[in-house]
């Protein structure tokens, strides 16, 4: 997909949206047909003794079972009788308090989903999208698209209760190509690849979008970065171009600062990214790879990157690429096209063996894949179909 953001209308947009507008061309994806692929029980304490008429009087003082379960010691014991004899009566039996040592029932976490989805639900018909995320939950979905009047992009909801009425939740971006949201699903990270800080000019910034209300505050750390992709792993995470030196690479938000995860010279334009749990990541460049359809890359910090081997089913890549791991993190599911036909689909890789399927039922007739990410609670997905707003459709994938 290509998108460019004119001087021509530049004023027009920023005198509009009071934000500033710069010169931004979306990197070509077209080239040759090269593709990607090819309890405890509670204990009784030493029962007290007091002297009087020769008798002791025997007091247990218990201890509580484990929260919940065990019941507090009550028992007072019985009172020696001998009424001031010779004091042989060695007194009443201690009480001896059992904690309650029934289990609480075992409840089994469902077992993890494994991307392996068929059905699509639609929503956001007719827009031109660029990228999608859901709700931690999976209720609400979020996706940026551009506007009617072509004067830049926005940030929609859909509630999937209604999965047909869609609500502009902010705008006034110029290309916003990449959106995630937080793990308390309170904050939507929304990546605009085209704004320009009007004081030092730098391009590119991240901004926090409330999910409810849809006030926006830019993150200032992050201008200059030219950020594209994002995903929520341990921090926020993005993929975008270092101002230092002007190379690719994937970054990470730590509070007030910015710092780089990893850089490779194999990046072009990452623009799809997804974080494991062990750190690792999984990047879709665009315009990577031989004839510039679009390449797979695994990062760690400290290696050099690798080309994510693939068998079986064939595709290229879209702009804005998408990439997104499965619940159990065994496979990797990537929106991609086939090279022959052109149909649309949701590839998914092993990551072990590199086998790869293909979900292509009701994603519609868009002309390329756009973004891909999957709810951080769930097994679903949310999938664009781009492409002009007549064919453009966003898509609940499950």
């Amino acid at each position: 997909m290509r998108i460019r953001v004119g001087r021509r209308w530049g004023a027009t947009l920023a005198a509009a949206l009071m934000l500033p507008v710069a010169t931004l061309s979306g990197a070509a994806c077209k080239g040759s047909d090269d593709a990607v692929g090819g309890g405890t029980t509670g204990t009784t304490d030493a029962a007290a003794t007091t002297a009087g008429d020769g008798g002791t009087t025997g007091v247990d003082a218990g201890t509580t079972g484990p929260a919940d379960l065990g019941t507090t010691g009550t028992d007072p014991g019985s009172t020696g009788t001998d009424p001031g004899g010779t004091g042989a009566d060695p007194g009443g039996t201690t009480g001896v308090d059992v904690a309650d040592t029934s289990d609480t029932p075992e409840v089994t976490a469902p077992p993890k989903g494994s991307g392996k989805v068929t059905t699509a639900t639609a929503t956001g018909k007719n827009f031109s999208a660029l990228d999608a995320a859901l709700s931690p939950d999976g209720k609400s979905l979020y996706f940026t698209a551009t506007m009617a009047d072509g004067l830049g992009t926005a940030l929609y909801l859909v509630d999937m209760a209604e999965p047909n009425v869609t609500v502009p939740l902010a705008k006034g971006f110029v290309h916003a190509t990449g959106i995630a949201v937080s793990a308390n699903g309170k904050s939507v990270y929304v990546a605009d690849l085209g704004a320009e800080e009007v004081t030092t000019g730098k391009l590119g910034v991240i901004y926090d979008v409330t999910a409810i209300g849809g006030a926006s505050k830019a993150i200032d750390a992050t201008w200059g970065y030219q950020p594209r992709a994002l995903d929520i792993g341990k921090t926020i995470m993005f993929a975008g171009t270092d101002p230092a030196d002007g190379k690719a690479g994937i970054f990470e938000i730590d509070g007030p600062t910015v710092s780089l995860t990893v850089k490779d010279d194999l990046l072009r334009e990452p623009s799809g990214l997804a974080a494991a749990a062990n750190n690792t990541l999984y990047v879709a460049d665009s315009v990577g790879g031989p004839g510039r359809r679009g390449a797979l890359y695994v990062l760690e910090k400290g290696k050099a990157a690798t080309s994510l081997k693939t068998t079986g089913a064939a595709f290229w890549l879209g702009h804005p690429a998408g990439v997104a791991l499965s619940q159990d993190e065994a496979f990797l599911l990537v929106s991609g096209r086939d090279p022959a036909s052109g149909a649309l689909g949701i590839y998914r890789i092993a990551l072990a063996s590199g086998t790869t399927e293909v979900f292509k039922d009701g994603l519609g007739t868009g002309t390329e894949p756009g973004g891909l990410h999957r709810a951080l609670d769930g097994d679903m997905y949310a999938f664009v179909s781009a492409g002009d707003a007549a064919t453009g459709s966003v898509f609940l994938v499950k």
